[in-house]
Formats: C-alpha cells, structure tokens, sequence
C-alpha cells in the first residue's frame, strides 16, 4: 500500500475514480504521480544533503588551523 507524499499517510485505492486517496489528508493519486511525486521528494532531499555537505566542508576549510 502506498504512503502519501504529502503527509505520508496511508492510501487505499479507490475503484470508482480509480485513484490512490490518502486516509489523512484526502489526496488522489494515480500510480504513477504518486511514484513522481516520491522521485522529486528524494530529489530535493538529496540536493539539500548535497549543499549541507559542501557548506559544511567550506566551514571546516575556512576553521581550519593555518
């Protein structure tokens, strides 16, 4: 069962609009946006990781002991 990508609640599919709908929050999803949506998340997460990183390695250049 999918997780929604807003809340990450629980979604059940729904036959009639043939939709994944969030238990919480009431969004609907097809498959595929859902998996979109869970690909942009990881995304921007590892873009925020990947500046954290290099922000972190310019402090410890700029603190270092010269």
């Amino acid at each position: 069962m999918p997780t929604c990508p807003e809340c990450k609640g629980k979604m059940d599919y729904q036959y009639n609009i043939r939709k994944y709908v969030c238990q919480a929050c009431g969004l609907a999803l097809n498959k595929n946006d859902i998996e979109d949506d869970w690909d942009d998340i990881r995304f921007k997460e590892s873009e925020q990781e990947k500046k954290e990183k290099r922000n972190q390695e310019y402090k410890d250049w700029y603190f270092k002991k010269k």
